[in-house]
């Protein structure tokens, strides 16, 4: 995998891009949809699948930004290491992890220490419809197994530092995160989410598609761009005895 991590668009929270989100193919705003949720499902039942929607929705347009950083085209790898290696090799590091930790928590059990969680594995309880329940829990075990390697990582590394693994002394095997491995992840939470959904609704959300495009890391690679072109002319007309006050870049 490549670089970088996600900053939230200038002025606002997290909560404000949830209610700017998108995905669903009805087009309704979140508030609009988390009321048919209940009426659809039934209070219970549609509060917590609005508030993992929401989840699963954020989840998505964070790994869409980390591959529009890192997984398109080597190009803005090599941009990105001339103009701030180590800035964005932190910021892929948080990034990854980030999506990691989400993983690991939309498929943790229900409860955790007499606390409930918000994940996957909490609907089943509220669906109490036969078949589908059952269909339901097969697609919640199959994410619990293709998400496993997150939440070891989240316990081992990310949350929880194991010791043994930090000193290389005999320690348990770590699986890796890769891009295919956290696709497949997240698929796997998406068919979740959408046999429910559709069960009830007969409709589903396509996660994938993330956010309304705003070529955030676009206008960002592309002011990279810009402005490593402009510091090698300005170098050169260093080169050359041409100084001008007015091409330095001044207090940022």
């Amino acid at each position: 995998m490549g670089y970088a991590s996600l900053t939230q668009p200038t002025g606002l929270l997290k909560e404000d891009i949830d209610n700017t989100f998108s995905g669903c193919q009805d087009a309704h705003m979140p508030e609009d949809l988390k009321q048919q949720y209940i009426v659809k499902m039934g209070e219970p039942l549609g509060k917590l699948f609005f508030a993992l929607w929401n989840e699963v929705a954020w989840l998505h347009y964070k790994w869409n930004e980390y591959r529009e950083f890192f997984d398109m085209k080597e190009s803005r790898i090599h941009l990105m290491n001339e103009a701030a290696p180590m800035f964005f090799r932190f910021f892929q590091d948080m990034l990854i992890d980030d999506i990691l930790l989400r993983i690991a928590r939309l498929t943790d059990p229900p409860e955790s220490r007499n606390k409930a969680n918000l994940t996957i594995t909490r609907l089943p309880k509220f669906i109490e419809e036969g078949n589908i329940t059952i269909e339901v829990q097969e697609l919640i075990s199959k994410a619990l197994e293709s998400a496993t390697f997150c939440r070891d990582l989240r316990n081992k590394r990310i949350a929880h530092y194991d010791l043994k693994l930090a000193l290389k002394e005999g320690a348990e095997f770590v699986e890796p995160a890769t891009k295919e491995k956290i696709q497949t992840a997240l698929d796997s939470i998406v068919d979740v989410m959408n046999k429910v959904e559709y069960h009830f609704r007969r409709s589903t959300t396509f996660y994938e598609m993330g956010f309304v495009p705003n070529a955030s890391v676009l206008q960002l690679l592309s002011l990279l761009k810009r402005g490593l072109k402009s510091k090698k002319e300005w170098l050169e007309k260093l080169k050359n005895g041409e100084f001008n006050p007015d091409d330095m870049p001044g207090e940022i």
